[in-house]
């Protein structure tokens, strides 16, 4: 008797593999590219597990930021606002390299927990 082996065949998401897929998300928040990971994750999150962790990384990093953005740029008219002015500049650094850690990261097929988000999204 024989046995038929089912080949197990990873849905790819967009037709890429879904590490790829997750770096691109991560990456196009390097370029402020709010909309896209977002669009990217929404299309993908029912389908994809490892996608829909990414995702919601993203959102809840997103989110977060904004919020310390807004907080910040309510501040500066203040009597603090040289300090603002230096959260606002560790903010922005913030911004640039931890979507690229989280690149990485997703292409080693790896969540990063982007450091300093509310989790909005669990």
């Amino acid at each position: 008797m024989s046995k038929k082996v089912k080949k197990q065949i990873k849905k790819k998401p967009w037709g890429i593999d879904e590490n790829v897929f997750c770096l691109f998300m991560h990456l196009t928040l390097v370029l402020y590219l709010i909309p896209i990971p977002i669009i990217m994750w929404l299309s993908q999150r029912k389908s994809n597990q490892f996608v829909d962790s990414n995702g919601k990384a993203i959102v809840n990093h997103v989110i977060s930021f904004f919020i310390f953005y807004l907080i910040c740029f309510l501040l500066i008219p203040s009597i603090w606002f040289l300090i603002v002015f230096f959260i606002l500049a560790i903010l922005s650094i913030l911004c640039f390299i931890l979507p690229i850690i989280a690149a990485l990261n997703a292409h080693q097929g790896k969540t990063f927990k982007y450091p300093l988000s509310i989790q909005f999204f669990k």
